[in-house]
């Protein structure tokens, strides 16, 4: 079976909700994406550069209020949109422009940081040193991540020094995706929480079954519901919210009843 890394580099936080015993109320992954400053020479890279499948792509920016409400943009904000076929995968790469909105690039790190003051042990006690020494995982189809390991030696891979230090969480988050945490021991480190029309921001969108009940244990631990109003909208014909994971991380959640 064909299967996709979906690497998230954002910091794996322990909160409320993770240590509490709920059901899986997500039924699947709809879509992964980001707010892009051109769709049309964002499109060609992914198309004629990487060979990838458009889906469809508008060729006018469109009105849509309950959009705005739902990112907390602007309710006169214009938007075109592209969606970009993964191989092997029913979800899309979601692209998406937006108009009369404040939009800005956001700059990524392009420099080493400076050594930590100190050193992170980089294994559990009597564990494996890094991930190049751990034995391959036993990986079961089926949400929620399966191992930890923590090291060091990526820095070259996400362009950081060499000397941070990281831990990882990595499994699957559906039966043919596999995702990949990162937390790097690094004290420059800053939260990315850029508003989402911010180019090279990313919105990952789940199908949840009980919206209300994922948003009262949301609200419960105290983390950021990006959509104005703070209630779910109806976009798309199905009631959905944007809320921000402890990282930062632009997450929507649209209802599915049928999941």
């Amino acid at each position: 079976m064909m299967r996709t890394t979906f690497s998230l580099l954002f910091a794996i936080t322990t909160f409320g909700l993770a240590t509490a015993h709920v059901s899986n109320v997500t039924s699947d992954i709809t879509s992964v994406g980001h707010a892009v400053q051109n769709l049309n020479k964002t499109v060609s890279f992914y198309h004629n550069v990487l060979g990838l499948q458009v889906l469809i792509q508008d060729s006018q920016s469109v009105a849509n209020e309950a959009y705005g409400l739902l990112t907390n943009t602007s309710t006169t904000a214009l938007y075109r949109t592209a969606k970009i076929q993964f191989p092997n995968q029913e979800w899309p790469l979601v692209l998406t422009q937006y108009y009369n909105v404040s939009t800005t690039t956001v700059k990524r790190r392009e420099q080493s940081v400076p050594k930590p003051p100190r050193k992170e042990p980089p294994q559990r006690p009597g564990g494996p040193s890094d991930y190049f020494t751990v034995p391959p995982p036993t990986i079961t189809d089926g949400p929620g991540m399966r191992y930890i390991i923590r090291g060091s030696g990526v820095g070259a891979v996400f362009n950081i020094s060499s000397s941070v230090y990281w831990a990882a969480a990595t499994g699957n988050c559906d039966p043919t995706t596999r995702c990949e945490y990162y937390e790097y021991y690094d004290p420059t480190r800053v939260t990315i929480a850029h508003p989402a029309a911010y180019s090279g921001i990313g919105m990952t969108t789940y199908a949840v079954r009980d919206l209300d009940m994922v948003l009262k244990q949301i609200r419960a631990a105290g983390l950021t519901v990006v959509t104005r109003g703070g209630s779910p909208v109806v976009v798309d014909g199905a009631r959905s919210i944007v809320v921000r994971d402890p990282s930062g991380y632009l997450v929507r959640l649209d209802e599915n009843h049928c999941g």
